[in-house]
């Protein structure tokens, strides 16, 4: 029986108790900072008496990752898969004598408001958003993206309307050779956003 009991290990013992552990997992992911949005290395180790490699240490091993979030969306088209696979196609194989262009409302450079509550941050994943936005009232700007030179056109409109997206189109082809076909895709510019105002 003797021979079932582990040998006393070389170096001093851990200092850290397992409450205190689970003290920081828990302070992690139920609270904020009072001046934040959430917790940093250096703010947590100052509240909780730990040490800034201590608290890196227990973040790491927890896969706790404050700073971080993911991002998603959900489709409901019915036709998602087949429409993914036509625009994946257009960045991967261009036509010849052609022009893509991704045109889309930025309005991640602006403030905003996201639609659903954030997903808490948990042990091993990350704080989620969700990717639409309530941007009521703010200026839009448009952007075209070509996607094979990697250079934009861009514009700023002050509401958001179905007029303000056919300006954008023909500004684009104003700015295109008449030699070339143009592909846009063009993101779900009508959805739930357009009824705000």
């Amino acid at each position: 029986m003797s021979g079932l009991h582990d040998e006393l290990r070389p170096g001093r013992p851990r200092p850290i108790s397992d409450e205190r552990v689970a003290r920081l997992v828990r302070k992690t992911l139920e609270t904020k900072p009072k001046d934040g949005t959430h917790w940093s290395i250096r703010q947590i180790a100052e509240e909780t008496r730990l040490s800034k490699s201590t608290v890196h240490r227990i973040w790491q091993a927890f896969g706790l990752a404050p700073h971080r979030q993911k991002h998603f969306k959900l489709s409901t088209d019915p036709f998602f898969v087949e429409k993914v696979r036509g625009f994946v196609g257009l960045y991967l194989n261009p036509p010849e004598n052609a022009v893509v262009l991704c045109v889309d409302e930025k309005i991640q450079i602006q403030a905003l408001e996201r639609t659903q509550p954030m997903l808490p941050m948990g042990l091993g994943y990350v704080e989620g958003v969700t990717t639409i936005t309530d941007a009521t009232g703010l200026r839009r700007c448009f952007a075209a993206l070509d996607t094979a030179k990697g250079k934009a056109l861009t514009q700023c409109r002050p509401r958001h309307r179905h007029q303000d997206i056919w300006v954008s189109l023909e500004e684009i082809e104003k700015n295109v050779p008449e030699t070339l076909d143009v592909h846009i895709i063009v993101d779900n510019y009508c959805d739930a956003q357009t009824t705000r105002e």
